[in-house]
């Protein structure tokens, strides 16, 4: 089992003959197209990844990924954490015809040549998994929030329970202050 660093580059095949296990953790910053879809690069993708070769000698990877990742709400416009956990099945093949071959529980890794990116290969599992609208669950959701020109209202959050100033109020006392410079 690799437990180290993880390789940039794999040999499926190799693996798969060797039995290799990976383990390990890349890091958000590092996977460039996933990294534009997310509002941070902070976040770490935790992998678990087996290499063995199937009854018919098939190369397979199967594995799972996951990724606390932070994305956009598209309702309040806050960043929301999403969770992403992914289970891996891939049959590598080196054709075309060979992927359309697979059983449908099997989604095909198409070879080139011997030597596969593992970066890529983790990008491309989890921009499949991102959800296509990332959202807060309705009741930690600031959508529904309400904004008043009352200086003496303030709303109680209800997710963390503490108070949020109205951000009008700055402007009441810049207004009072307005006032008693007139008065002078």
């Amino acid at each position: 089992m690799l437990n180290r660093r993880l390789p940039k580059q794999i040999t499926p095949l190799k693996f798969a003959q060797n039995e290799y296990k990976l383990v390990g953790r890349i890091a958000v910053g590092e996977l460039d197209r996933l990294v534009e879809m997310l509002a941070g690069k902070e976040a770490e993708v935790a992998l678990s990844l087996e290499f063995f070769l199937e009854d018919n000698r098939r190369p397979m990877i199967t594995g799972e990924l996951k990724a606390e990742l932070p994305m956009i709400c598209q309702r309040c416009l806050d960043v929301v954490c999403v969770s992403i956990q992914t289970e891996i099945n891939l049959a590598v093949v080196w054709s075309e015809e060979q992927a359309k071959a697979l059983p449908k529980d099997l989604d095909p890794l198409i070879m080139k040549d011997d030597t596969a990116d593992l970066q890529q290969l983790v990008e491309d599992e989890l921009l499949l998994s991102l959800p296509l609208v990332a959202y807060h669950e309705n009741d930690r959701c600031h959508a529904g929030r309400v904004f008043s020109t009352d200086p003496n209202f303030d709303e109680v959050l209800p997710e963390c329970g503490q108070k949020k100033l109205n951000p009008f109020s700055v402007l009441a006392q810049l207004k009072t202050d307005d006032q008693s410079i007139k008065e002078s």
